[in-house]
Parts: structure tokens; C-alpha cells; sequence
């Protein structure tokens, strides 16, 4: 039985040198926890339960920091000021410090003697200042690298600190509020506590979480349940409340933001508010949920840190959700090559997209057609339609992923779609038979272009699951010039009529693969009981026989028990598979003149001793792998000719291009053809030469299906 994540993966350019398989840097996840932001400009942190992580460029794309601060470090509090970069964080109870925007790390309490958690900070222009969790507020001396006492007495516990301009320094220590205008080195407290009437004559002294100055006016921020925001025009001799009442939700980050002093910013349980009254009424601008902290963003954007992921807003929180940004990395779905010739991979929150050119990862789409976060575990491209599908539906985008809508699951008995495909003339759609539920997948074809469907049948019963229990789903599927596959998460199925009617084998392995290459049809399965066994095996025949294929090449000479192969893939027409325990560990290719393994070069990833890749896929000379939960990985290292097997290699270039194309293959090339987006054959021809002519072709995507060698081939161009 697969893994619920299903990863392909593609390459771009050919002959590109890299130096091993590395990292991408995405898909990142939008679920954990945004407890702090830091943001000026174009350029953010933002401090996850996950980690800490920057961007430079507007959110396009988001670095995980990990030179010299945990990846796991949890930051409660970032600050930036006289070009250091403070962060305090959960783990370990640390503070760190950069001094190249996050570069590198140098970590330390310095004279700091107890420290449990910090839950506060502040930043003046040449001043940062930190408290916490049974400890009292410490000021950092820039000119000796270390952090000063600010010397007060009574602290217990630092609940709030903000500078508030010029020299003054509101804060609350314990249940007491003080204010400095001395840096911290003498404070004074306010006459009257901030107290509020919370029901039945009451009266409860408030713990301060954030401060704002608006002219004269100071406003708190409050720690409970049923406290509004409060504000004091003296000092904090009296007090009045606002009508923004339910400000607890959290005990860090900053809970004002002050555009002018007309308009004011801040939030509780229900979402964003705005003040255009100095704090006196409140206004709900946008309704959202379990929100930590807030900052401006690239002007007048807002990014709001939330229990799950961080919102971007545009016209300070007033406007639409631009995108939705999160941390760590994930298991993204299945990738596709896109039109504009980057690379397209759906997770559980959005599409992300890579661009092979400059290796950045970007948010495609997050939201559907209403605003609502887009699920897309898995995603397919038929035609020019792109589709996502989630655990509750699916959606559709025919506008290039500007909007996804809703799709009417009643064509697909009302489950779920799982992947969408067009073979032998046909769309097809497969649902999933849900989670826990003994229903088995089903098969969906239509011949006229997704208008209507009919159900396929089955020659046999569907087994549900390892050991036939739990539930079964069609994960992809695959085309010979004689067959049809359905590849499942419990098994497969093969069709020998144009997809009418299928026949299922499985139900007995705990993971199994499926790839073609031609008229042959490879399987990888594996089982853990009663004897551990991995099998790569093959049928010439439509899946009615099958023999083992031999694992001569692989480390230790294989054998029909070794444990080190994971998974079958067809990778630039070679099948292949990956070596993740013995040494050289790596991407093996069959050599199927010869039947025996080769290693693909410095195609070892760091992830050492670890299966669990959902997916490979490759265009021309570059390869990607998916681990599951651990993101995307590229293959480094020269990938020569040579490094693949014997197998041919198909060409075009150049790619864009205006008037001409040229196809290199050494296969004789048997029959052409030039399809659109929308499926319709835009010229076709038998005998040709290796130059074919677009000038006709009006600018956009096209496909070149050629046959070769009895196999079939599809390239994606655009023309100019």
C-alpha cells in the first residue's frame, strides 16, 4: 500500500551540472503555528513552531534559517534594530543574534542568569529590549554584544514591552504597569492599574500583553477573556475601555498596529479590527480566526500570524487574502510541468511553484473560486483544465489557475476524484473510496470531453487495502500502446479495452509502484510480513504473466530479500528505482539489453537510510524525488548519457521557439503529430525530417506526440 502522498517529479533542462541531490527549499506547509513577525519593505521573519524563516522578496519565496539557530527553534519574539537581528525562542529557552539578516546565528543569554521563556520584546531605532517568563526585562548594549538589566525590582514575570517613540518604554511586570523614559534604567508605575468590571461588580486588574501610542493617547492590549482594549489620555492616573472586547488568544506577539493616528489596527478572537477613534470603536475588517500576531508588509499589505499559516491582506487588512504563507517542508503531490515551463506541485494547502531557472518555489494558487483555502493533494492537468483534488472534492481551473471552481462530484457517484487523465482518446477520472469506508474505488471515462461520464466496470472484486481492509484509491494512471493502467494505493488494474473494463490485482502488498516503458509493464511491491521483501517485477503481456526482474548492479548483489530498493519509475525512458540504505546509495537505472542496475551519479540525497520517496519523475536530464513530509529534492551531479541506460533519449530545441523545432532521437522516427490544449490535432504527418515547421502556429503551449521505436512519446513546446 502507497503512502496517501503522491509525488511526480520533473526536470527541465538538459545537460545542466549539479552536485548532488539537494534540498529545494519547498513546497513549505501552511499549518504550523505563527507565534512572531518581523517585517519591513519587501523583506520578513516570521517565527514558526516549525522554525524561523525569511523572505527578501515580497513572499514569493521563504528560506528556512538554520545556520546557527535550531531548525525546530520555535521563536516567540523577533526584533531588528541597529542592524542586529534578535530572536528569542521557545527551545531551549535561547536567544540568538545575527548580524547579516538572518545569514548566520550566534545563540546565548549572555548575562541573562534565568531565563525560562521569552514572551516579549520591543525595538527602537538603537534600542531592543526582551522579558519573559519568570525573568525581568533586559535592555542590549550594541556597543558590548550583551544583554544589560534593566534594574528594576518587583519583576516576576514580563508580560508587554513597547517602545512607543522617542524615549518612552511602556511595559508590565507581573501585574503591575510601568513606563521609562530612560532606556529602562528607572521606571515609573501608572497611578491607577488598568482594571476592568468583567460581570457581577467584579473588578479585575489587567496583565498588559502590547501598548500603542496614538498623540497622547495609550492604549493596552489585555490578557483575558471579556477584557477590552483600554486606554489612558493621563499617563494611566484613569482608564477607559474601548468596545473591542475578547482580546485574549495569545500571550506573544504584537496585538497593534498604528498606520496614523486616525488609524489604528488590532485584533481578537473574531478577527482583524480598525479604529479610526484613537481606540474608542472598533470595526471587524476581517473575520479570521486564532490570530497571534501582526505586521505591515510591502506598505500597506498586513501579514497575519495565525494557529495555521500566515494571511497576507492588502489595503491594511481591509482588502482580499493575497496568498497565505506557511513554514516547514511538506509532502507536495504529484508534480506537472506548466505551460510557462515551471514546475507545478499541489499540496494540502495550495499549488506552489517551482521555477527550474532560478530554483524558487512560489505560491501558484491557495484559494478557490470563494476565498476559501484551496486542498489540493492531488493535481492534474488535462488539456488546458487544471484540476485539484482534495479529501471532501475537487476544483477546476480553465483560466490558468487565476480561479478554481467548485466541481459537481454527483458526475462521480459524489466522492471525491483522486486523478484525472485523457488516454486512448478518452478522459478518465477515478474517485477515492474514503477514508475508513469499505467502498471500493471506481472508474469514470467520457468521450465527449468531460460533458458526461460513464462508470467502468470490473472483471473481479476490488481488495481494500492491505490485507483487504481500509480504503483503496486510484493513484495515476499510465498508458502502453496495449493497455491501460490504473495504479492504486492498494494494487492496480488493467484494462486491454480502452478502459470499458478493468481487472485488479493486490490487496497483499504493503507498498506497491507501477511505471511503463513501451509495451512492458513494471511493478514494485513490497511486503513486511511474513518475510521482508521488495520485487521489482515486469509483464510483457498486459499484466497477464510476470517475472522478477534481476538486481544484479544493486549493492550487495541484490537478491529477492534485499531491503534497499524502493519504489519503480520510468525516468527518461530508463526504469529505475533508488537505493537508500547500502552504499552507493542513489537512483539505479535498468539496462534492459544487459539486465543489470546502474548507479545514476551523485543522485544520493542526504536523507540517508530513509524510503518513503512518493514520487520520481524526469524531463530530459534533470530529476526530482519527494520524500514524504521532507519536500522536494533535485538530483545533483553530472547526469551524462552514459550515466542513463541504453534506452533512447528524445530531444527538442530549441524550446520556446518561432519557426522551427528540431527533434534529435536516436530512433527512427515513425509518425508526428502537433496537438493544442484543447486535444484537437493541429497537423499530422508520416514521413518527415527532424526539422518541423511552427511558423503557422499561433503563440502559445502545444504537445508533440511522436511515435518511435513502437513506443509513443509526448513533448511540451511553446511557440513564440
Amino acid at each position: 500500500m502507497k503512502r496517501i502522498y503522491i509525488i511526480l517529479a520533473a526536470a527541465m533542462t538538459l545537460g545542466q551540472v549539479h552536485a548532488q541531490m539537494t534540498y529545494t527549499g519547498g513546497p513549505i506547509s501552511s499549518s504550523g503555528q505563527c507565534w512572531s513577525i518581523w517585517a519591513s519593505g519587501d523583506s520578513a521573519f516570521m517565527g514558526y513552531n516549525e522554525g524561523l524563516y525569511r523572505t527578501i522578496d515580497g513572499g514569493d519565496n521563504w528560506s528556512h534559517l538554520t545556520n546557527g539557530i535550531p531548525a525546530d527553534a520555535d521563536p516567540r519574539t523577533i526584533e531588528y534594530s541597529n542592524d542586529k537581528l534578535i530572536v528569542g525562542t521557545n527551545d531551549g529557552s535561547r536567544i540568538y543574534q545575527s548580524d547579516d539578516f538572518g545569514d548566520s546565528f550566534v545563540g546565548g543569554t549572555g548575562t541573562i542568569s534565568s531565563i525560562a521563556v521569552p514572551t516579549a520584546s520591543s525595538s527602537g531605532p538603537n534600542n531592543s529590549m526582551i522579558g519573559g517568563t519568570l525573568f525581568q526585562p533586559y535592555v542590549f548594549d550594541f556597543g558590548s554584544d550583551d544583554w544589560i538589566s534593566t534594574g528594576g525590582t518587583g519583576f516576576i514575570t514580563t508580560h508587554g514591552i513597547r517602545y512607543l517613540g522617542g524615549d518612552s518604554i511602556w511595559i508590565c511586570r507581573g501585574n503591575t504597569t510601568s513606563y521609562s523614559h530612560d532606556n529602562g534604567s528607572t521606571w515609573t508605575d501608572v497611578i491607577s492599574e488598568p482594571q476592568t468590571d468583567v460581570g457581577g461588580g467584579i473588578i479585575l486588574t489587567t496583565e498588559a500583553l502590547d501598548f500603542e501610542k496614538v498623540g497622547s493617547r495609550i492604549l493596552v492590549y489585555t490578557n483575558l477573556t471579556g477584557f477590552p482594549v483600554l486606554y489612558t489620555d493621563d499617563y494611566g492616573s484613569t482608564w477607559q475601555a474601548g468596545d473591542l472586547t475578547s482580546t485574549s488568544w495569545s500571550d506573544y506577539g504584537k496585538k497593534f498596529i498604528r498606520v496614523n493616528d486616525n488609524h489604528l489596527l488590532s485584533v481578537n478572537l473574531s478577527g482583524i479590527w480598525k479604529s479610526t477613534d484613537q481606540g474608542a470603536t472598533w470595526t471587524l475588517i476581517q473575520a479570521i480566526e486564532e490570530i497571534r500576531t501582526m505586521a505591515l508588509f510591502k506598505g500597506n499589505h498586513l501579514l497575519v500570524g495565525t494557529d495555521n499559516g500566515v494571511c497576507e491582506f492588502d489595503n491594511y487588512g481591509e482588502g482580499t487574502l493575497v496568498k497565505k504563507h506557511g513554514s516547514g517542508a511538506v509532502s507536495a503531490s504529484n508534480l506537472i510541468l506548466y505551460s510557462n515551463g515551471n514546475i507545478l506541485a499541489g499540496t494540502g494547502s495550495g499549488i506552489a511553484q517551482y521555477d527550474p531557472g532560478t530554483g524558487n518555489w512560489s505560491t501558484f494558487q491557495d484559494v478557490d473560486e470563494f476565498g476559501m483555502p484551496l486542498e489540493a493533494i492531488r493535481i492534474a492537468e488535462v488539456g488546458d483544465t487544471i484540476y485539484t483534488m482534495g479529501s471532501d472534492g475537487f476544483t477546476s481551473s480553465g483560466d490558468g489557475g487565476v480561479t478554481f471552481v467548485l466541481g459537481n462530484m454527483q458526475l462521480f457517484n459524489s466522492k471525491p476524484p483522486t486523478t484525472f487523465a485523457e488516454l486512448d482518446g478518452k478522459k478518465f477520472v477515478a474517485n477515492y473510496s474514503g477514508s475508513g469506508i469499505l467502498q471500493e474505488p471506481e472508474i469514470f471515462y467520457s468521450t465527449d470531453n468531460g460533458v458526461t461520464y460513464t462508470q467502468s466496470s470490473f472483471t473481479n472484486t476490488i481488495s481494500l487495502g492491505y490485507g483487504a481492509v481500509g480504503p483503496n484509491y486510484v493513484e495515476q494512471f499510465l498508458e502502453t500502446p496495449n493497455a491501460l493502467i490504473a495504479d492504486m494505493n492498494a494494487g492496480y488494474a488493467i484494462s486491454t479495452d480502452g478502459g470499458l473494463s478493468w481487472t485488479f490485482t493486490g490487496g497483499v502488498w504493503d507498498i506497491s509502484f507501477m511505471a511503463v516503458n513501451g509495451a512492458d509493464i513494471y511493478h514494485y511491491r513490497s511486503t513486511s510480513l511474513p518475510i521482508s521483501e521488495r520485487v521489482i517485477e515486469v509483464s510483457t503481456d498486459n499484466g497477464a504473466t510476470w517475472a522478477d526482474v534481476q538486481q544484479t548492479g544493486l549493492p550487495n548483489g541484490g537478491g529477492s530479500n534485499y531491503s534497499g530498493i524502493w519504489g519503480v519509475w520510468n525516468l527518461n525512458g530508463s526504469i529505475s528505482t533508488y537505493n537508500s540504505f547500502e552504499d552507493p546509495r542513489g537512483i539505479y537505472q535498468l539496462n534492459t539489453s544487459t539486465n543489470e542496475w546502474s548507479l545514476v551519479q551523485n543522485s544520493a540525497a542526504s536523507l540517508e537510510n530513509l524510503d518513503e520517496i512518493t514520487h520520481m519523475y524526469a524531463f530530459n536530464n534533470t530529476f526530482y524525488a519527494n520524500w514524504a513530509n521532507n519536500g522536494t529534492w533535485r538530483v545533483g551531479g553530472t547526469v551524462s548519457l552514459s550515466d542513463l541506460s541504453s534506452k533512447p533519449l528524445m530531444q527538442i530545441y530549441p524550446n520556446p521557439a518561432k519557426e522551427t523545432i528540431t527533434l534529435e532521437s536516436n530512433e527512427t522516427l515513425e509518425h508526428v503529430q502537433i496537438i493544442d490544449l484543447k486535444g484537437e490535432i493541429i497537423c499530422s504527418q508520416d514521413a518527415f525530417t527532424n526539422h518541423i515547421s511552427i511558423g503557422h502556429l499561433k503563440p502559445g503551449l502545444y504537445i508533440l506526440r511522436v511515435h518511435a521505436g513502437g513506443e509513443v512519446k509526448s513533448v511540451k513546446f511553446i511557440k513564440e
